[in-house]
């Protein structure tokens, strides 16, 4: 077994705790920065607005014959829905995210030029 697909099972194993009120589904991003895929497990509880995404494993993009084979052992491991995302297409939310109380991050982010390492400069 190659160990690509030995990482992805023991993650997917225990990442996929098949939770009560949970939905689960399969990103694969095909990452032209790095020249990768990755895969992630992306779940969220019924009713909550937080997103948990964990890592599977990730290849090398350029090997096709690799790229065939991990296809196919998703395919054999899970039925769980899989979405298919590129960085060819990043899309911007429409404004800067300046404050996102949901992710952890309940204070202001702007850049403030008048502080530096979170203190004024005098």
């Amino acid at each position: 077994m190659k160990p690509e697909i030995r990482k992805m099972h023991e993650r997917y194993e225990r990442y996929f705790l098949r939770k009560y009120r949970y939905r689960y589904w399969l990103v694969l991003v095909n990452n032209h920065f790095d020249d990768v895929y990755t895969l992630f497990l992306y779940a969220i509880k019924h009713g909550d607005a937080l997103l948990k995404s964990y890592e599977l494993t990730q290849w090398d993009s350029q090997d096709e014959a690799l790229t065939k084979t991990m296809l196919q052992a998703i395919r054999d491991m899970t039925q769980l829905s899989m979405e298919r995302r590129d960085t060819r297409h990043l899309v911007h939310p429409g404004k800067d995210i300046v404050t996102d109380a949901v992710h952890g991050h309940g204070f202001s982010t702007t850049y403030r030029p008048d502080r530096e390492k979170g203190r004024r400069v005098q």
